[in-house]
């Protein structure tokens, strides 16, 4: 339990999820292919995008419907302005967060299949 836990918090910081030590990014959206450090492939397979879409969704969905239900409730704001906060808000964080939700994603990848090619 506490090997899976140091992966995710590496992974969750950028760093390669084997070694520790590798950056998983080159520049702000775009992550090697293969760690600088130890030579793993962070991305084995196709569609591993999809993942951190995911993972984005369910970290930042519930708290963003719960604050726009608040905000619409006790501000008594209108329908419009409750939903543009909404997507603004969502939007901005999923950027401001995305390095770190690929970055876990990859590391849950690495825990599940070990980022082997082929499996």
């Amino acid at each position: 339990m506490l090997y899976w836990t140091r992966t995710l918090i590496v992974g969750f910081f950028c760093r390669c999820p084997k070694c520790s030590k590798g950056s998983v990014f080159e520049s702000f959206f775009v992550a090697r292919k293969v760690c600088p450090n130890c030579g793993i492939t962070f991305q084995p397979y196709f569609g591993d995008s999809a993942g951190v879409m995911g993972l984005g969704y369910l970290v930042f969905l519930p708290p963003g419907v719960l604050l726009a239900f608040l905000a619409g409730y006790y501000l008594k704001w209108s329908p419009v302005a409750v939903f543009f906060t909404f997507a603004v808000s969502s939007t901005v964080l999923l950027l401001a967060f995305y390095r770190n939700m690929k970055s876990t994603w990859i590391a849950i990848t690495y825990l599940m299949t070990g980022l082997r090619r082929y499996l």
